[in-house]
């Protein structure tokens, strides 16, 4: 009898140091994280004045990180953060800088320039087109050629909506994504102040 109360005693602190490993282990939610919850979180409502820069502004202010950036290259280029993808027209494609579009996360933050896309098939044909435009990354497909939004201010609806994006289809302007920064670490990401 003696005996089997020795296992049993023995049993607890291990279930115990499981039960401590199991919560530790418990994945941190990033910024990237949040700003899409966020976004999620107001799908169908109109954050702030409904223009599409106000959705990513709150979304990374909720989240704890780091506004608007000075403009780059000019002004009303926005800057989210760190860049981490610029795409641009090439000839019969499209070229990345800075980047893999494969490593983009749900999170990242799009600035629109002039961007005109084009593309489909023979049962369909699509056409968008974005002057200057801001939209939160909801999920990458497709080895980061699939991108799908979540965004405000669309052709005059100013809810949070979803949208899709297919980085090969794009004709003209150019498309840059940043990744946030937590407030206070622009240093490290080599922002300066």
């Amino acid at each position: 009898m003696m005996r089997g109360y020795v296992r049993a005693s023995a049993v607890l602190p291990i279930l115990l140091l499981c039960a401590a490993a199991a919560t530790s282990t418990q994945p941190v939610q990033g910024l990237g994280d949040k700003v899409v919850a966020f976004c999620r979180a107001h799908r169908g409502e109109i954050v702030g004045n409904g223009e599409c820069a106000v959705l990513a502004q709150k979304a990374l202010k909720d989240a704890g990180a780091k506004g608007r950036l000075p403009d780059n290259p000019e002004k009303g280029d926005y800057v989210w953060g760190e860049l981490v993808l610029a795409v641009e027209p090439s000839d019969g494609g499209v070229k990345f800088e800075n980047g893999k579009a494969r490593n983009l996360k749900p999170g990242d933050i799009i600035q629109y320039r002039d961007a005109h896309f084009a593309g489909g098939n023979r049962k369909r044909h699509y056409v968008m087109t974005a002057g200057h435009h801001t939209a939160v990354v909801n999920a990458v497909a497709d080895f980061g050629m699939t991108i799908h939004v979540l965004q405000q201010n669309v052709g005059g609806d100013k809810t949070v909506r979803e949208g899709v994006i297919h980085l090969e289809d794009l004709k003209t302007g150019w498309l840059r994504f940043y990744r946030p920064i937590a407030r206070g670490n622009e240093q490290e990401a080599g922002l300066g102040s």
